[in-house]
């Protein structure tokens, strides 16, 4: 994984079987087995005003151009795994948010939206999000069940999954912003109580849907997309492990 300004771009290939792990992506890729590809990204919203220190979007861009090309070369990305923290520094407050256009559309080509971006939201995509105190998804910014509707993320919910029995695999999407990211959430919210109230029941979601999922999924691959925890990885260390499905990337 190469990181440029907080922005991460990684591809890989959906080809892997029961326990089986391929170690060199690049034969990954080229193997008779492939069954498709996607892209990983996160922390890459960038702000004039957060990130001053870089002058300019370019760096976005260039991870953006990045991304359009390995799509053109894969030809087969089903979809974008988005990690969060996409809009820096306080996240949007509705779809009508003009970042939605300056950050996200005006930057990544229309083939690279051209496919849902799983998502789920960063500490910093919180901060000015109605949902940060509010359960009500309606309010939420970008919250959205249609996985048609490519001008926002496919966020179904806070933590959710999806299965895609064609490429025998899994997306399970988790909001474990409680366990690492209270402190720098919260209090940047209208609602700094109420908001740590509200992360603690969807991190113990999030935690409580990963584990029914490895436990029922029949997929051989899990894909799962969060903001970084090490008390999500120790708690799931502490779990029987029935499965080798699980690798960290």
């Amino acid at each position: 994984m190469r990181w440029a300004f907080g922005l991460a771009c990684l591809t890989l290939s959906l080809v892997l079987k029961g326990c089986r792990v391929t170690e060199n992506i690049e034969a990954t890729i080229n193997g008779p087995k492939r069954l498709g590809s996607f892209l990983a990204i996160g922390d890459w919203g960038w702000d004039s005003e957060s990130h001053g220190n870089l002058g300019s979007k370019h760096c976005q861009q260039l991870v953006a151009d990045a991304m359009h090309r390995e799509l053109q070369n894969l030809g087969d990305v089903r979809f974008v795994i988005n990690v969060g923290d996409s809009f820096y520094p306080d996240g949007v407050r509705n779809k009508s948010d003009p970042q939605w256009e300056e950050k996200w559309r005006q930057i990544y080509s229309p083939e690279v939206r051209g496919v849902p971006w799983y998502s789920v939201y960063g500490n910093h995509d919180y901060h000015a999000d109605p949902c940060a105190c509010s359960d009500d998804l309606e309010h939420c910014a970008q919250i959205n069940g249609d996985i048609t509707d490519l001008n926002f993320f496919f966020m179904p919910d806070f933590s959710w999954f999806k299965e895609h029995s064609d490429l025998d695999t899994e997306v399970i999407a988790l909001d474990t912003n409680y366990y690492n990211w209270l402190n720098l959430t919260c209090p940047h919210t209208d609602c700094p109580d109420l908001c740590r109230a509200n992360l603690r029941r969807r991190g113990e979601a999030a935690l409580e849907l990963f584990f029914r999922r490895v436990e029922r999924s029949q997929a051989s691959n899990l894909v799962v997309p969060r903001l970084h925890s090490e008390t999500q990885r120790e708690r799931a260390s502490e779990k029987p492990q029935g499965s080798c499905r699980l690798r960290q990337l």
